[in-house]
């Protein structure tokens, strides 16, 4: 909850800007389940918050969301990308 907390916050500063730079928003995946798989799915709660994540951002103005090749950075990226009808960029080998 802290970590939406802080999301939320970072959006209301983003609200007050009027000529405001490029902000670059930096998330870490949302909550993975807990399996022995070394690229797990994300849990129900880590879907909830890629969910929440979203509609935080909706109005943000999003032009480029980057992804690693793992599933969980890619499934909490997803309803951001959806939302923000961008196609996520692979970047290196998330290391």
């Amino acid at each position: 909850m802290k970590h939406l907390a802080l999301i939320l916050s970072i959006s209301l500063l983003l609200l007050t800007g009027t000529n405001a730079a490029p902000v670059v928003f930096i998330v870490r995946h949302a909550e993975k389940a807990r399996t022995g798989d070394k690229d797990p799915d994300l849990s129900l709660e880590g879907r909830k918050r890629a969910d929440a994540l979203a509609h935080i951002l909706k109005d943000s103005q999003i032009t480029a969301i980057f992804v690693t090749e793992f599933k969980r950075t890619q499934k909490t990226a997803a309803p951001t990308a959806k939302a923000s009808h961008v196609s996520p960029t692979h970047s290196g080998s998330g290391k």
